[in-house]
């Protein structure tokens, strides 16, 4: 894959530290208390987590603050997103106007034992691979205009002009659907990889599509800072 979302788990005993009202952290904040609302709505209203989750409106600042890299300690709050909606709160925190129709992917994985020597983290963030020979694709491709492949091609130009990537990627305005067109995780693809990447932090803006990709609209300022840009392959 290129784009590979990122994967889940969550504590073993989150449903307790929620039905204890958080108190099972020491990090007790608005996210959890936005967590502790939606238990109570699924488990004593019996609300679906579709409806549970419109309820809390949980906004973008909390969102960027729920899931923790940490492994699941006694003492640490890492692992508290229910299931149920880890994939609507990372949708959440991609971008400051997140589209809520959008659903982005994220992996479940195993419940993961709290253990004050855990060493497997909650939540992996999603990662960049960018193919090898990016560079010459996107310098030798025709792409029509409008096609997320011609808004890669229009940013490169422009990057190899000596603009700076915000200034590029905010000349391109690429649309929250072409994003999720770029962020190609089937690796078979022959357009696979495009999006242009260095792990030196010269080149991030593949940060920035992910945020668009989960955006009700277009705003320069969006960027999922946590996507990790790995090697090209």
């Amino acid at each position: 894959m290129a784009y590979i979302p990122p994967h889940y788990g969550p504590r073993d005993d989150w449903r307790q530290v929620l039905r204890n009202g958080g108190s099972g952290g020491n990090n007790v904040n608005s996210w959890l208390v936005d967590m502790v609302l939606y238990f109570g709505f699924t488990e004593d209203q019996h609300l679906s987590p579709e409806e549970a989750w419109r309820r809390i409106r949980m906004t973008y600042d909390h969102a960027t603050k729920a899931f923790s890299g940490e492994p699941p300690y006694p003492t640490n709050s890492s692992g508290l997103v229910p299931p149920a909606i880890a994939a609507f709160v990372f949708g959440r925190a991609l971008a400051e106007d997140a589209d809520p129709a959008y659903t982005p992917t994220l992996y479940l994985d195993h419940s993961i034992h709290v253990d004050r020597d855990a060493e497997e983290p909650t939540f992996k963030a999603p990662r960049y691979r960018p193919r090898a020979d990016w560079q010459q694709r996107l310098e030798s491709m025709d792409p029509e205009d409008g096609t997320w492949q011609g808004d890669l091609v229009k940013y490169w130009t422009l990057r190899r002009q000596q603009k700076g990537e915000k200034e590029a990627w905010e000349a391109v305005a690429m649309t929250p659907a072409n994003a999720r067109l770029a962020l190609i995780e089937d690796q078979t693809s022959e357009d696979s990889g495009l999006i242009p990447s260095s792990t030196d932090n010269t080149e991030t803006v593949a940060k920035r599509v992910l945020a668009r990709a989960g955006a009700r609209g277009v705003d320069p300022d969006d960027i999922y800072g946590p996507l990790k840009l790995d090697p090209p392959v």
